[in-house]
């Protein structure tokens, strides 16, 4: 199984809760095995990064096929929108 953990600082923590409804559509993607969207609790440090993704697959086929899916394109093209910082990990669990 392979973790693909994505976290963003977004403009504003005020984007995050919509940040967090459209990453829902994300999860009807037939290759995603597990998924979780998460934003930085109150208080503490801005310089958190505000919100992040959680996804589980298969395979690193798996999460290729997922990067070029339409559903995931869209979603990217919002993020782009909104975001001032991105880092991310690819694991084996």
């Amino acid at each position: 199984m392979l973790r693909h953990i994505c976290m963003f600082k977004l403009v504003s923590a005020d984007e995050a809760d919509t940040f967090i409804e459209k990453a829902q559509s994300l999860r009807a993607i037939e290759c995603v095995k597990g998924f979780d969207v998460v934003k930085n609790a109150k208080g503490l440090p801005e310089s958190n990064f505000t919100v992040s993704l959680i996804i589980d697959f298969d395979s690193k086929e798996a999460l290729d096929s997922y990067q070029v899916n339409p559903v995931h394109k869209e979603f990217a093209g919002y993020v782009a929108t909104v975001k001032t910082d991105r880092a991310c990990i690819d694991y084996e669990f």
